[in-house]
């Protein structure tokens, strides 16, 4: 596989995936319906560590919520940007 490339929407943030990526799913709780106002959100799995951020880490800041996933949020627009590992399957 080759290495995945992809950024934040104001190109803040780049990131690389060098790993195959996993299940995709859609999550429809409240939280992220609330996040980005649509009805559910879409993600996809990788493995631990196969996500490299090569560009404004210093923009990317670690959140973890009581009640959620532990999420990298985009610091300038209050966005997520990474769940390193989620607690639910």
């Amino acid at each position: 596989m080759s290495t995945l490339k992809g950024h934040c929407l104001c190109g803040g943030v780049a990131f690389e995936v060098a790993e195959p990526l996993g299940q995709a799913a859609y999550c429809h709780c409240t939280r992220c319906q609330r996040r980005t106002g649509t009805a559910s959100s879409a993600g996809v799995r990788v493995a631990p560590g196969a996500v490299t951020i090569t560009h404004g880490a210093d923009l990317v800041k670690a959140w973890d919520p009581p009640d959620g996933n532990p999420q990298g949020v985009l610091r300038h627009l209050r966005r997520r940007a990474v769940e390193p590992r989620p607690r639910h399957a």
